[in-house]
């Protein structure tokens, strides 16, 4: 329980830190943003490539679904935080939203108010924890519209 509550506060952090990241080198990030975006894609196809790798069920479709209506990618990456915590591979899972968060706090940094919506879309999810649910599949399927 410490461990994944540890893992919870430092995957949540990233966005802050992005934030921070961006805010002390603003004329750098002006001209690596569209390189940032690039790699918040990849690591976003990696979580999915994973997520499918390890749990492909009917879930992953219809998370397809539900990913063109909720365009949002926090809650999802919330939902498989979350499920993974159940897992033996939570670090995985954990490192690379962790990385993720980094960026996309990078590539919002002009938007705080963004970035505080986006950890509290994140952490809702946590919830699914204490009741045992597994929707890995669920979410990986609907962060493929966030590679658009």
């Amino acid at each position: 329980m410490q461990e994944s509550f540890f893992l919870m506060i430092i995957t949540s952090i990233s966005l802050i830190m992005g934030y921070f990241i961006a805010y002390l080198s603003r004329d750098e990030i002006k001209s690596a943003k569209k390189y940032f975006l690039i790699l918040k894609k990849i690591t976003i196809l990696i979580i999915i490539l994973v997520s499918a790798y390890f749990f492909l069920d009917i879930y992953f479709f219809i998370g397809i679904v539900l990913g063109f209506l909720l365009k949002e990618t926090w809650p999802y990456l919330g939902i498989i935080f979350s499920s993974s915590l159940l897992f033996e591979n939570n670090f995985l899972f954990s490192s690379l939203i962790f990385i993720t968060g980094i960026f996309s706090g990078i590539l919002e940094y002009k938007n705080f108010r963004r970035i505080i919506l986006n950890l509290i879309l994140f952490l809702i999810p946590i919830v699914l924890y204490f009741f045992n649910i597994n929707l890995i599949s669920l979410a990986a399927g609907a962060l493929i519209w966030s590679l658009k």
